[in-house]
């Protein structure tokens, strides 16, 4: 088996090289370093001079034999503080090729004196490389607190031109709710803000109230006079790793919730015509049509029994008159469809008896029906409400679910709350909650009516197999409930 060397490219390898080598090469070109290094050639010339020319155990100014090369240490540390270990260790090796020379100089050379000049050589090439290597971790540790510095400062910077700049108010505040600052947009929103101000005399909320999952919608007063609508979305910001801030941003939805109440009344505006006109067929088919067909059949069967009319015809008529009475019940049929007139005569109890019956005879779906309150107090348009969400849910039952049981439990207060399950296949997909894709439209249609009287519906999946239905209604008078007559009206909240 062979192996494979892999090499450098001969630039690169070059120039790691090179790198290495100026890490150890003296700073030649700082003049500076020369100005220490004649520093050190004269206190060697001095050492010189006092050992060679005035010799004796001891001199005139007390300075013993061999004890001037430790002033050699003066130009050593400048240099290690100056260049770094670089310098140093050039300003030391610099040192020792000047010291040796001079014992040849010397007229004796004692033990004691070599002893003494070798000590002072190590001490100085020790702290050469000791010092050195110190200053230049400082200098690095210096240079990462400073790069470190300018990054934070950039940083800082650009999360002040983002801040300023951003055309959402934004506000922050400290964890007991005193604002800090405020960007530009909010400035212009509500106009200069005192220091020390709480954050709940700016959005009537509290800093727990933001930190919520889903913190409430604000309807707020601008400087300018004007009540708009916002979102809050609050982030936590921890500084220093103990001190706590708040950043509230605010998107103003007024105009996307302008939109959508008017969305919301047109849509309630077209329930109530579509559900006018149905009642209005609904009452001109039994006025007209059904009470026609109803003379007919009577008319028929009269006839057939007349004794005057051939035997011949007496089938004939006969048969004409099944026809038009069958013709007479598919057309109460149609008239219950379009507007069950037990539903206002009675009330929506029986009605949904009627509707659970008519159920059972067109399908093979075992229905049962539970009620437990009392409807009294409730206005038609709820009633209507609730029992077209029925209606449909029951629509889809028998339509897609394949289910074999279902059950409707209706429960009388405030709210009014329906509940249909089955333990059909489930539902699919596209039929999920809310935010799920592409519902049906007959689930737009539930959901719509619900929305358009104040209520919640909620589609979710039954264990171990099937769909639930679950639907909210407000039915107290004067707390929030409203038809889809009046849904232009609306004023909600944010969304």
């Amino acid at each position: 088996m062979t192996t494979t060397r892999r090499t450098l490219p001969a630039p690169i390898a070059v120039g790691g090289v090179w790198s290495a080598l100026r890490t150890l090469l003296p700073p030649v070109r700082a003049l500076r370093f020369w100005i220490v290094q004649a520093g050190v050639l004269s206190v060697a010339l001095i050492h010189d001079v006092v050992l060679v020319d005035v010799p004796g155990p001891s001199h005139p100014f007390g300075v013993a034999d061999a004890m001037t090369s430790a002033f050699l240490l003066v130009p050593v540390i400048y240099a290690a503080l100056n260049f770094g270990v670089r310098g140093s260790v050039a300003t030391a090796a610099w040192a020792t090729a000047l010291i040796i020379p001079h014992w040849w100089l010397m007229h004796t050379l004692t033990r004691t004196h070599l002893t003494i000049e070798l000590g002072n050589l190590a001490v100085l090439n020790t702290v050469a490389i000791v010092v050195g290597q110190r200053v230049e971790s400082e200098q690095r540790a210096r240079h990462r607190a400073e790069a470190a510095l300018d990054i934070a400062r950039t940083a800082s910077m650009r999360y002040q031109s983002l801040f300023e700049q951003q055309p959402a108010p934004v506000i922050i505040a400290d964890s007991s709710g005193t604002i800090n600052e405020i960007n530009t947009a909010a400035t212009r929103l509500f106009g200069p803000i005192p220091p020390r101000t709480m954050l709940q005399d700016v959005l009537s909320v509290t800093v727990a109230e933001m930190r919520r999952a889903q913190p409430p919608c604000l309807s707020l007063h601008t400087v300018d006079g004007a009540q708009r609508l916002f979102v809050p979305t609050a982030h936590t910001l921890d500084v220093n790793g103990h001190r706590r801030l708040v950043q509230i941003v605010l998107t103003d939805v007024t105009d996307q919730h302008r939109r959508q109440e008017e969305q919301r009344a047109f849509s309630g505006r077209l329930l109530a015509v579509q559900e006018e006109e149905r009642r209005k067929l609904a009452q001109d088919l039994h006025d007209d049509p059904l009470q026609n067909l109803m003379y007919l059949t009577r008319a028929l069967d009269d006839l057939s029994e007349d004794a005057s009319l051939p035997a011949g015809l007496v089938p004939t008529v006969r048969g004409g008159g099944e026809l038009a009475a069958e013709a007479a019940t598919a057309l109460r049929k149609v008239i219950h469809g379009l507007r069950p007139p037990v539903l206002d005569d009675i009330g929506i109890t029986s009605a949904l008896r009627q509707l659970v019956a008519d159920v059972r005879k067109r399908s093979t779906l075992a229905i049962s029906l539970r009620c437990s309150g009392t409807e009294n107090g409730l206005s038609p348009d709820l009633k209507l409400t609730a029992y077209r969400i029925v209606q449909e849910s029951l629509n889809n039952v028998v339509r897609h679910a394949h289910a074999r049981h279902a059950m409707v439990r209706v429960r009388f207060g405030n709210p009014l709350t329906l509940t249909i399950s089955d333990d059909g296949r489930g539902i699919p997909p596209s039929l999920g909650p809310a935010d799920g894709p592409r519902p049906g439209l007959g689930l737009i249609g539930m959901r719509e009516r619900a929305t358009l009287a104040a209520g919640t519906l909620r589609v979710s999946e039954r264990s171990p197999h099937g769909t639930i239905v679950q639907v909210r209604l407000p039915s107290s008078q004067g707390q929030g409930h409203e038809g889809p007559e009046n849904a232009e009206h609306r004023r909600g909240a944010c969304g």
